[in-house]
């Protein structure tokens, strides 16, 4: 029975081994994995700031793609506002102009008076030539500063141009 009781002993004491063994392993990788972990996080902190930094420098330099992008956006919005203005400043010069000269030596000469008639009798006319003059003096005198508002700017002078111009058209 002794030499029973030893086998007995040493397996007992080879599977304690073994099962710590496995638990140190078990720890080992766990630690290794906590260690990757943190090496990875490390690594995305420091490139985040790397490009951080770079997308900085392009900021500062000019050379931002979005910046540039904007900037061609402000510049054509800015150009379509000052075409959208220069229209309905020709529309109302036009208009301004027919009032004065009565239309003479236009093809508007023998109806002029009966569209002159028409115009002063209907508020709802006055009142478009009134807000036309008046968008147009914003456009003058506060320009929009935002491509955003450029653009809803533009698109109130072209209504507005558009609703005088078709006005005009139906009285005639």
């Amino acid at each position: 029975m002794g030499s029973r009781e030893s086998i007995g002993c040493f397996g007992v004491v080879g599977l304690m081994i073994v099962v710590s063994m496995i638990i140190s392993l078990i720890v080992f990788l766990v630690g290794l994995a906590i260690v990757v972990a943190g090496l990875g996080a490390a690594g995305w902190l420091i490139y985040s700031a790397v490009a951080d930094l770079r997308r900085r420098n392009r900021l500062a330099a000019g050379t931002e793609p979005l910046q540039v992008t904007g900037a061609r956006a402000h510049a054509i919005a800015a150009r379509s506002h000052d075409a959208a203005r220069d229209a309905l400043s020709a529309t109302l010069s036009a208009w301004q102009h027919l009032s004065v000269t009565r239309a003479i030596g236009t093809p508007l000469q023998d109806s002029y008076d009966r569209l002159e008639q028409r115009t002063v009798l209907d508020l709802g006319f006055q009142d478009l030539v009134l807000q036309a003059e008046s968008a147009h003096a914003r456009a003058v005198l506060e320009p929009p500063t935002t491509a955003a508002d450029l653009a809803r700017a533009t698109i109130e002078l072209d209504q507005l141009t558009y609703d005088l111009r078709e006005a005009l058209f139906r009285r005639r």
